[in-house]
């Protein structure tokens, strides 16, 4: 019509012109609203079909999809002219487009604040990724999200399981490390276990699904951080501190060994029996066993005092569960000396004090202890020794050495072999 009027000469209508301005401006608000319906339908297909949280650019390229749809969507002119803006059509236009640009904000503002979570999950800037996952779950940018709400909880799902892995993922490998680089050292044992390294890399403070759900992620990690802080860590330094013990016992870092294998025992709660042997022969409080006579059994005597220039007090202790049909058993006990503690047992006596469940036995009246010599390859019998039969029967050795190292000895019990005078 408007080239109709042009070819005759006559000036366009005021009427008709509204008319046709109306209607172009109708027109394009209308494909853009279709554009923008069928964009927007598609990110949330989009979002409704993706149940795992996805990598980190799923964000950005959604926020982006956001924001050129909400740049496409053309403002309602249209309900404004002067002349049509009582048409429902025009109104129900304006309220559709208003919802579009709503939807696409939300879209826009949603995936903005989670690309910035995503990347702070990234950095492992693990309070950060939390606040933010907090504020967003808790609209505190003052958005409903009302549009795409379900969205935002599945975000926010997402987000909290990313942290919890990350920070899981971190506290493990900073925990394997640390095994990895201590489980050698014997210095200052108790130190170790009260590094950071047993603790979360992150102490998680939030939870869309209540403390309950909070405290068992928190439950999880603390699983974890025990499980190596009292079985792995432990066994694998007493393994290897053990194996270069027993490699070279002979120097003052001997000592030192044996006791960080202890200190590592003391934290140790696993049922392994071989590790419970191995702590038990490095310390000096506990009574080694013997249960079969006649056996030598190797056990090491270690100090228990610090001197490491000086002289130490040393002890060991022996365990004796022999089965016999006495009523009242009597054993020798045969201890092997080595070299350095036996050469001047000629001069005075190698020991200070030999127990039995606490009562001294003193080389008088019936009970002899016998001088280890080279004769008699250093070997010192204490006999007789009574036993309890059915109770706990500890030999207890005491005695002091100018020393600060592992001495090797060896212990038996036999029956006691009857003597010509």
């Amino acid at each position: 019509m408007q080239n109709l009027y042009a070819a005759s000469g006559r000036p366009v209508p005021p009427a008709f012109e509204a008319l046709r301005s109306f209607v172009e401006r109708f027109n394009l608000e209308s494909a853009g609203l279709q554009t923008a319906t069928v964009r927007l339908r598609e990110l949330h297909a989009l979002l409704d079909k993706t149940t795992s949280p996805p990598a980190g650019s799923f964000y950005a390229n959604i926020g982006a999809s956001a924001r050129d749809i909400r740049a496409a969507i053309p403002p309602a002119q249209a309900v404004a002219s002067e002349r049509y803006r009582g048409l429902e059509a025009a109104s129900l236009l304006s309220l559709e487009l208003g919802k579009a640009g709503e939807q696409a904000d939300d879209f826009q503002a949603l995936f903005g604040s989670g690309a910035q979570i995503a990347a702070d999950i990234t950095a492992r800037s693990w309070w950060a990724a939390e606040s933010k996952t907090r504020d967003l779950y808790q609209g505190k940018d003052g958005r409903t999200y009302a549009s795409v709400e379900r969205h935002r909880d599945k975000l926010v799902r997402w987000f909290e399981s990313d942290i919890f892995n990350g920070v899981r993922d971190a506290t493990r490998e900073r925990l394997d490390a640390f095994v990895r680089l201590n489980e050698s050292s014997f210095a200052d044992v108790p130190r170790l276990y009260a590094d950071s390294a047993f603790q979360p890399a992150y102490t998680l403070t939030f939870s869309a699904s209540g403390q309950a759900a909070l405290a068992q992620k928190k439950s999880q990690l603390d699983e974890y951080i025990n499980r190596v802080r009292h079985f792995q860590f432990p066994e694998a330094a007493i393994r290897t501190i053990y194996g270069d013990f027993t490699r070279d016992m002979n120097v003052a870092e001997g000592v030192d060994r044996a006791r960080a294998v202890v200190e590592h025992g003391k934290e140790y709660k696993g049922n392994d029996k071989q590790i419970t042997s191995i702590v038990s022969e490095c310390d000096p409080t506990a009574a080694k066993w013997i249960v079969h006579p006649k056996e030598y059994r190797r056990l090491f005597a270690l100090p228990v005092t610090n001197n490491r220039k000086g002289t130490n007090d040393y002890m060991f202790r022996i365990r004796l569960q022999i089965p016999s049909d006495a009523q009242f058993p009597v054993f020798d006990i045969n201890v092997k000396l080595p070299r350095e503690l036996a050469e001047g047992a000629g001069r005075e006596q190698w020991y200070d004090l030999i127990t039995i469940n606490g009562t001294p036995i003193k080389n008088e009246g019936r009970f002899r202890i016998t001088s280890p010599t080279s004769d008699n390859g250093y070997e010192s019998q204490i006999t007789p020794v009574q036993m309890d039969k059915e109770g706990r029967n500890i030999l207890e050795v005491r005695f002091k050495k100018s020393s600060y190292r592992v001495y090797e000895i060896s212990a038996m019990a036999q029956v006691p072999i009857m003597k010509k005078n």
